[in-house]
């Protein structure tokens, strides 16, 4: 009886640890990205694309050490969640940042291009750029956990992205569901503070847990790589 219930205090301590690690990693990846959620909110009317896609590079380093973090939960390896995220927010903080640069200038020239070219009335080039969006959003979902897990050159981590995004369609549409389906509960129910405590960690812990075996099979083949 007694070990059953020292079981049982057991699980209810592991699982409110990790409850706890989710919270507390999530909060910190808030306050890294606070310059563009402030901005975005703020500004309004007056709110500006470049100045915002400059703010959004912070979005890089933060989404990859979240990564870094959630798989350290997934492997039951996690200890202190502030020491943790900022340990990876160290090491992701150069190459995420270019990273984000890249796309986030894409993303942005898309943006431009798309009003642009509705204005004129010339939709099917617009429909190219809005296509050119919804890619490069389709290679930050592996771009992202791949650094976060592996020591790899940028052009690398952008080829194999690409490549996934086509090899792994079923994935990508699976994890673009899930950021839509996830949005969508919070604008249409009451918990948009439960979204805000937890959205970002559960959100990279989910994508995580799809991607873990393509993860360990491109850690392998770039350590092949690049031990040869």
């Amino acid at each position: 009886m007694a070990n059953s219930r020292e079981a049982c205090d057991n699980r209810i301590y592991l699982l409110t640890s990790k409850v706890m690690y989710l919270f507390i990693t999530n909060i910190w990846f808030l306050v890294t990205v606070s310059p563009f959620i402030i901005y975005f909110f703020i500004s309004g009317e007056n709110l500006s694309i470049p100045i915002l896609t400059f703010l959004g590079i912070s979005i890089g380093p933060a989404l990859s050490t979240m990564f870094s973090v959630m798989g350290r939960l997934m492997k039951d390896k996690q200890e202190v969640a502030t020491r943790d995220y900022f340990h990876f927010y160290k090491i992701n903080f150069a190459q995420g940042i270019f990273i984000s640069a890249i796309i986030n200038i894409v993303l942005m020239i898309s943006y431009i291009d798309i009003g642009y070219f509705f204005s004129i009335n010339m939709k099917i080039i617009s429909y190219v750029f809005i296509a050119l969006a919804i890619f490069m959003g389709a290679i930050s979902l592996y771009i992202y956990p791949i650094l976060a897990r592996i020591n790899a050159k940028t052009i690398d981590l952008f080829i194999i992205s690409i490549k996934l995004v086509f090899k792994k369609f079923y994935i990508t549409l699976t994890n673009i569901s899930l950021i839509i389906i996830g949005v969508a509960i919070v604008n249409f129910t009451s918990i948009s503070l439960i979204a805000t405590l937890f959205g970002a960690s559960a959100v990279c812990y989910l994508i995580l847990r799809m991607e873990d075996s393509i993860l360990s099979d491109v850690e392998v083949a770039l350590k092949e790589k690049y031990s040869s």
